[in-house]
């Protein structure tokens, strides 16, 4: 396995790590050269806001928040080798050509890009993009074009009666605006759900001409969402709130100029405590049925996907502390293990947590 991260926003680097029999991470990986140290990107993306991975077309997709830049989004394809064993592996620090992305929208320039998703394999499109000013679609050619972006005009744009907004008497019609989270639905790549500091989780059908988006609304701003299975949507955010929608009981209400789909979360998590951040980790694992989130107190606790509650995590993560929440997680199963491990960043340094009920998975 190849882990890819930033470090201060702005240097890219990777080390090769393998594990033992015992799932137990090797001090040095026997099969990758020069394995044991990192390996720098010569690669400029400042104020790197997410890396993420498609895996179809071997790219890397690195966004950048920096303000008024134009750089939003850069895309590069690692050089690859087979191991001894003949399974492919990236050839780190050995990129020599990357693509800057870049955006024609130069009414603000305050605008970035807040995290990027990688589209399935069955789509025609790369990724999708949420920035501050609303969302983009890259296409397989990396082209890029608007989903939806903020405007201010005399009559609104064609995103559906649900872009205006909940009062008359302004010029302003918006659908979604700072856009920090999307996902594609499981099983349908035209089903976009997406959050942002709107307290609304969005929807839109990719298939329509001209994106008409319909709402959900949320009790805050929305940090995460995520797709669990054809039906629902987990979604995360401020407030201490993560909860559950499930999309076949959304209902319209129409009410003067307000138009939106109304649903009751079907899961809470009470435990969940996130009162004031957007940046922080967050991962699910439907194959383990948890939830990881970072805490606003430094912990990283786990929760079950089907009550809400948490659970016991053993001695390892219950004891792990940071100053400030931790930004970056992950669940991964690395070639030849079992089940999913959890990831977290702790500065530089990359950790590893099993996530079985036992104190056999309490190796870090």
């Amino acid at each position: 396995m190849t882990p890819i991260l930033a470090f201060d926003e702005v240097m890219l680097m990777g080390t090769y790590i393998e594990t033992d029999e015992n799932e137990n991470l090797k001090t040095k990986a026997a099969h990758f050269p020069h394995s044991g140290r990192l390996h720098y990107e010569m690669i400029h993306c400042p104020q790197m806001s997410s890396i993420k991975y498609h895996q179809p077309t071997n790219k890397v997709l690195l966004t950048s928040k920096e303000p008024g830049r134009g750089l939003s989004l850069c895309v590069f394809t690692p050089p690859m080798d087979t191991t001894p064993d003949q399974e492919l592996h990236w050839i780190l620090g050995e990129v020599d050509s990357y693509r800057n992305i870049m955006y024609n929208f130069s009414r603000s320039r305050s605008w970035g890009v807040n995290q990027s998703t990688p589209a399935p394999a069955s789509s025609d499109l790369l990724c999708v993009v949420g920035t501050s000013r609303g969302i983009q679609r890259i296409h397989l050619d990396e082209t890029p074009s608007w989903i939806t972006q903020t405007v201010q005009m005399d009559s609104p744009p064609d995103y559906g009666v649900d872009a205006k907004i909940d009062y008359p008497g302004r010029k302003h019609y918006i659908g979604p605006q700072e856009i920090f989270s999307q996902d594609f639905q499981v099983g349908n790549h035209n089903i976009l759900f997406a959050g942002g500091r709107q307290p609304r989780l969005w929807v839109t059908d990719l298939r329509a001409p001209t994106a008409g988006w319909n709402f959900v609304k949320h009790g805050s701003s929305i940090a995460h969402v995520r797709s669990i299975n054809p039906h629902q949507v987990l979604v995360a955010g401020l407030r201490n709130r993560m909860s559950v929608y499930d999309m076949r009981f959304i209902q319209n209400n129409k009410n003067g100029y307000r138009e939106r789909a109304t649903s009751s979360p079907i899961l809470e998590f009470p435990d969940y405590k996130n009162e004031p951040y957007f940046n922080f980790g967050w991962d699910v694992s439907t194959e383990l049925n948890l939830v990881a989130s970072a805490q606003d107190n430094g912990t990283v606790k786990l929760f079950s996907l089907s009550s809400g509650c948490v659970l016991p995590s053993g001695k390892a993560l219950e004891s792990f502390r940071t100053d400030d929440p931790v930004k970056a997680m992950m669940f991964q199963t690395l070639p030849g293990e079992n089940s999913p491990s959890l990831y977290l960043a702790k500065g530089p340094f990359l950790k590893k947590f099993g996530c079985a009920p036992s104190d056999l998975s309490d190796e870090e």
